[in-house]
């Protein structure tokens, strides 16, 4: 049985009579019909009425089987009779323990991922988990239903239509999906509870890009929640793909009932550019209480003397920015043959080296990407030179920032999209955000050639797979990837921070390459040091207090940019 998501869904009951009431060699055979009038089970809503679609699977006493439409009306043939009476789900496939149907406790397992269809009109069809019970020869089930429904309304404010992959929904205190037990008993107080043991708050629709919300119209999807006893939950919603929106409320959820949340997709939506992951990562929140998105940029930040490139304000001036290839890539040792002439790629800067100089700011001397001087003016203002001078060393927000000076050729292409994350939004996405803490590792990829890339990968915030153990570790074996598998995950909005290295000043440090990730913020954190991300075998740090979370300004690290969404 499946009901037209079109409709206001406020409560729903299918009523199975036996056909006859005969039995024929041990077997019976229902009469599925859907019930009209019957106390608390209204179907009309809206002047669409639930109905039984041929091929619809229940479980019956632990047996699948088949409903079949005959003369307009639901039949299932050959169930095995039973003086005990018949307790069914619908279902099929949610029942874990063929052999708890015997009992009035079921158990169940309610799916994490949801598959969206549609009829022939195009109307969305939900299964909604139903269970019914009836004692001895009654041989009448009245099925009730388990679980409640969340009713997303995506409202589209842009000017194009808009496709959807998939619509996810996390709850802040009940699990969504997994293992559950429903009391099945043929009574109105028929109810579903779910296991909490394990944690599992989040439900996904996957919709593939099967439904479109039209420019400037709205669209409804339906996605089926276990009932939380009329509990106040918190519910994150999220529009998932090159879309993005979020929406918090609070909404009680009970058996029996719809609950809507209006996702609108306006000011919120971003579509990833040229050169992005297209999967989003929260790293802060802003003043008031929403959540700051980025997409990560593909590849580390490289540079070269040869080209030439737009920066902000309008001027063209030698040398090319881009991206690497791969997020794997890194340049390594070649780093250190770094100088105004070397016409090879580097991808290790000092703090603040975009090419940006205030002609007004004395004490700001090494500001190219090929600055490597480790003795600068020496002034309190600025005592090697690197960034602005002052009281304030941050270059978030300034023309000091690489990606906000530059055009990165494979990255759009235009000065001012990208930025260096905040010492704040590292640790944020590492420690704070949603889940936080399942959401990175070390790991390492195998490549063709069997060689391996030790590196740090992080997880976008509607992460499914989950084939990947998170936390820290003590080896980059934890997580030890092939090429193929590496991709799997990039194609599903992973990261991967490659462990490439450090300079000191023009000269590499010695075994660095492979073993220590230094990622810059757009922190400051004295005179002498800046706020960095910073991985080894031993740790993950991007913590304040700690002194291996920032370093001297002519240290030349990775730096890996991210483009804000909207």
């Amino acid at each position: 049985m499946k009901h037209i998501s079109t409709i206001a869904f406020l409560s729903l009951a299918l009523l199975v009579l036996l056909a006859g009431c005969k039995k024929e060699g041990g077997t019976v055979t229902l009469g599925a019909k859907i019930a009209q009038n019957i106390h608390n089970a209204k179907v009309y809503v809206d002047n669409v009425s639930p109905h039984w679609n041929a091929g619809d699977m229940v479980n019956i006493n632990g047996a699948a089987y088949t409903i079949a439409l005959v003369g307009g009306q639901g039949q299932v043939a050959g169930v095995t009779a039973s003086d005990n009476g018949y307790r069914a789900i619908y279902p099929d496939d949610l029942v874990s323990d063929q052999a708890s149907l015997a009992g009035e406790s079921v158990h169940l397992i309610l799916p994490a991922l949801q598959e969206y269809a549609v009829d022939e009109n195009g109307h969305q069809i939900v299964a909604i988990p139903m269970g019914a019970y009836t004692s001895g020869n009654r041989l009448q089930l009245t099925f009730r239903c388990l679980c409640s429904v969340v009713r997303v309304s995506v409202s589209n404010e842009l000017n194009q239509p808009l496709p959807l992959d998939s619509i996810s929904i996390v709850a802040s205190n009940h699990n969504l999906s997994g293992d559950a037990t429903a009391t099945v008993e043929g009574q109105s107080t028929d109810h579903l509870t779910m296991d909490n043991t394990v944690s599992a708050h989040r439900v996904t629709l996957n919709i593939g890009g099967q439904a479109v919300v039209p420019a400037r119209g709205t669209s409804f999807f339906d996605i089926v929640c276990p009932p939380f006893d009329n509990d106040n939950v918190t519910i994150t919603s999220y529009v998932s793909n090159y879309q993005a929106s979020i929406k918090k409320r609070s909404v009680a959820l009970g058996s029996m009932s719809v609950t809507s949340v209006n996702l609108p997709v306006a000011q919120l939506t971003s579509i990833p550019p040229e050169g992005a992951i297209e999967k989003l990562f929260t790293v802060g929140e802003n003043d008031n209480g929403n959540p700051i998105r980025v997409f990560f940029s593909r590849g580390n930040l490289q540079w070269t003397s040869t080209g030439t490139h737009d920066v902000m304000g309008g001027s063209t001036v030698p040398g090319t920015w881009r991206f690497a290839e791969h997020q794997y890539d890194m340049i390594g040792s070649a780093n250190s043959n770094i100088s105004s002439s070397y016409t090879g790629w580097i991808d290790l800067f000092g703090y603040g080296t975009s090419g940006y100089h205030d002609p007004s700011d004395e004490y700001n001397t090494n500001y190219y990407p090929y600055s490597t001087s480790t003795t600068g003016p020496a002034n309190y203002y600025n005592y090697y030179g690197y960034g602005p001078s002052g009281n304030n060393h941050n270059i978030k927000g300034t023309n000091y920032d690489w990606g906000v000076y530059n055009a990165i050729s494979n990255g759009g292409n235009q000065p001012g999209m990208w930025r260096t994350l905040t010492w704040d939004e590292w640790y944020y996405l590492l420690y704070q955000r949603g889940d936080a803490e399942y959401k990175y590792r070390r790991g390492r990829i195998q490549l063709s050639d069997n060689s391996y890339i030790n590196g740090l990968i992080l997880l976008p915030d509607d992460w499914e797979l989950t084939d990947f153990v998170s936390g820290t570790s003590s080896s980059w074996e934890s997580n030890t990837l092939t090429e193929a598998q590496w991709l799997t995950m990039e194609e599903n909005g992973a990261i991967f921070l490659p462990a490439a290295g450090y300079r000191t000043g023009p000269y590499m440090t010695s075994n660095s390459v492979g073993t220590i990730g230094q990622y810059w913020s757009s922190t400051y954190y004295s005179t002498y040091y800046a706020d960095m991300l910073k991985f080894e075998s031993s740790q993950i740090s991007a913590d304040y207090y700690n002194g291996n979370s920032h370093t001297y300004f002519y240290y030349g690290n990775s730096v890996r940019l991210v483009y804000q969404a909207q």
